[in-house]
């Protein structure tokens, strides 16, 4: 499972440009968590596949926030993207949004 989560990543991460884009790529069977610290910065992302929940950092340094951007070639501005994340994660089943105590 972890490796053909792996590979979906990848593949959903060859198109898109932006994380709102991987978001709305990934619809498809995969579901995706992403945790706020609470001054509204994104913390970590998680993702979930038939059941069954993978961080980003067990996928591998590539899958966590700060991996997609530096090694897949995900752009994320927070002062453009931030909101839009957050729009979708509450308006999207598919997503989810966690918020830290930290």
């Amino acid at each position: 499972m972890r490796v053909q989560l792996q590979r979906s990543l990848d593949q959903a991460t060859q198109n898109s440009a932006t994380l709102l884009q991987l978001l709305n790529q990934l619809q498809q069977g995969i579901r995706v968590r992403v945790s706020h610290h609470q001054t509204g910065e994104i913390k970590g992302i998680s993702y979930e596949s038939n059941g069954i929940a993978f961080s980003g950092t067990y996928l591998g340094k590539a899958y966590t926030f700060i991996g997609l951007q530096k090694y897949r070639g995900v752009n994320y501005d927070s002062s453009k993207d931030a909101e839009l994340i957050r729009t979708s994660l509450r308006n999207c089943p598919t997503f989810h949004h966690l918020r830290s105590a930290s």
